[in-house]
């Protein structure tokens, strides 16, 4: 996983401590068979193991230190990597927006609890993993020094462990991936109920959503019993196969022990190691089925990521004031459809071009195409005659404003809202934007000004006033492109009458390329262009 690679120093401290364990248990297991020897078939006194009482009690408190810092190397690895991957994938999801069809809640379940999920992935399955490979080998090889016999039904019966985890494993992968879907399936249903609940209130269809809701819940409950289910019988199928072999060793090194084939040291020896060998692959298939919710979470978030990767264009953007955008045969694919249809168009420096054509013509993908979030899939982008492909985008987004359908709104205050286009913005430009976009009344009318709060979402705002302030965002922001995506939708004649001249200023110090329905407000544009699909 190239994510782990930070992490990769944190693992191999993480299995070094813990092969140093398992070499410390087998001296804790020669020493304390030693003692007992010594002291229930020598007769020896406790003063005369004074010696190895100290050293067994030294290798315990050494044995305790190695596993707390694999525990502590682990649990680091695991922030390394999740770091990491939440980095990437809300760099994704900022890179792509919003995009119809995106259920919120599903991308919440996957960067906050779809991350978590790793924890037990790196902080204890892949350790164990690692550490399944190399501790019962190191066992058994110790014991083939000790006892020939017993070695070999370790190195027969060993091998069975993981076999079963194989066969079980393949059972709990399928119904770990079903259950991941129906969480998402959840979180997005939720979503959409309280972000709707206003509508489905009005409409009176709040019973039918919570009667899905519960369905979806049912679901979920069912889908993890059926998991735990899995995970409690492989539990049990693995215990079994680790004690019946146990016991194969203890019986054959018992009948040899009474019949004199071998000491009693050695043979209590092999007995306290036996179990040991076992435990890395036990400790393995106990931590199989938490392991696996976080290898189906990062699958999807590496899905997103890679949808997503970040543009690689190197040539420094063109100047945007000076530059001329041509699209030659450009056209989209979404949901299967082709769209924009070998849209072929020229838009010089400083004109006003309104984007007219019916819903899913393919509008407002233009404008993602224009800014570089997704690559056409057909025909050729160029800005200032460098194909945008070839761009690097960082450069090129700095001379873009986007004014998308639905703006976002931080729960702060007017200033803050006003200020996300430019974070040193002075008092006068603020207001000088607000009063273009005919709002300074109104916010010089609030007790606190500027300072005045909005809510979550502007929602203390009419719909009028959300449209201004977030168009006056995009004066504060001085850009040589204005992108406008339904600047006037859902507002009142005078809300749009200003609107319209506050896009009319807009052009006059830049380029300004809008999706508009409004006929009145296209005519206002230098020219429009019919977007049709295929």
């Amino acid at each position: 996983m190239e994510r782990g690679r930070g992490a990769l120093p944190m693992l191999v401290a993480t299995v070094a401590s813990g092969v140093a364990t398992a070499l410390l248990v087998l001296g804790q297991a020669v020493i304390l068979a030693s003692i007992i020897n010594r002291v229930f078939l020598g007769k020896e006194t406790l003063t005369d193991v004074s010696g190895n009482l100290l050293q067994l009690a030294l290798l315990f408190v050494a044995r305790a230190l190695t596993v707390w810092i694999r525990q502590v190397f682990a649990a680091r690895a695991a922030v390394a990597v999740k770091r990491s991957l939440r980095r990437d994938l809300i760099a994704a999801v900022l890179r792509r927006g919003t995009r119809a069809g995106d259920a919120g809640g599903e991308l919440v379940v996957q960067v906050v609890q779809g991350v978590d999920a790793l924890d037990p992935y790196f902080a204890r399955y892949l350790p164990e993993l690692i550490l399944g490979a190399i501790v019962p080998l190191v066992g058994v090889i110790w014991v083939a020094t000790i006892d020939r016999l017993s070695a070999g039904i370790l190195l027969v019966t060993v091998p069975l462990i993981p076999v079963f985890m194989i066969l079980i494993g393949s059972i709990a992968d399928e119904q770990t991936a079903k259950r991941w879907r129906r969480l998402q399936s959840l979180a997005g249903a939720f979503q959409t109920m309280v972000r709707g609940m206003t509508v489905l209130r009005v409409f009176g269809r709040t019973r039918d959503w919570l009667e899905r809701l519960q369905e979806s819940s049912e679901d979920l409950r069912r889908e993890t019993m059926a998991t735990l289910r899995i995970a409690f019988l492989s539990a049990l199928a693995l215990e079994l196969i680790a004690t019946i072999s146990t016991a194969l060793v203890a019986v054959a090194v018992g009948i040899r022990v009474v019949y004199g084939q071998i000491d009693f040291q050695p043979a209590f020896t092999v007995l306290i190691i036996a179990p040991e060998i076992y435990l890395p692959l036990r400790r393995v298939g106990a931590e199989f089925h938490a392991a696996m919710e976080g290898v189906k979470a990062s699958g999807s978030a590496f899905d997103l990521i890679a949808q997503e990767q970040e543009p690689t264009g190197a040539i420094p953007a063109p100047d945007a004031a000076t530059s001329t955008i041509t699209l030659d045969r450009v056209s989209a694919v979404s949901g299967g459809r082709t769209l924009l249809a070998d849209l072929s168009l020229q838009i010089e420096p400083g004109e006003f071009v309104a984007l007219v054509g019916e819903s899913g013509a393919g509008k407002t993908t233009l404008l993602r195409l224009l800014m570089g979030f997704a690559a056409p899939a057909g025909g050729r982008i160029s800005v200032g005659g460098i194909d945008l492909s070839e761009v690097e985008l960082r450069g090129w987004w700095d001379q873009i404003s986007y004014l998308p359908q639905e703006p976002f709104f931080r729960s702060g205050s007017i200033r803050d809202n006003v200020q996300l286009a430019d974070p040193h913005a002075s008092d006068a430009r603020l207001w000088h934007a607000l009063d273009v976009c005919g709002l300074a009344d109104f916010v010089k009318s609030l007790p606190q000004g500027l300072d005045t709060g909005v809510g979550e979402g502007a929602k203390l705002l009419s719909a009028g006033q959300r449209r201004r302030l977030a168009l006056a965002r995009v004066f504060v922001r001085r850009s040589p492109i204005v992108l406008l995506d339904e600047p006037t939708a859902n507002v009142d004649a005078t809300t749009r009458s200003v609107l319209g001249s506050a896009i009319k200023k807009l052009n006059e110090s830049g380029t300004v390329i809008a999706v508009l329905h409004d006929r009145e407000m296209a005519d206002l544009a230098d020219r429009c262009i019919e977007v049709t699909p295929e």
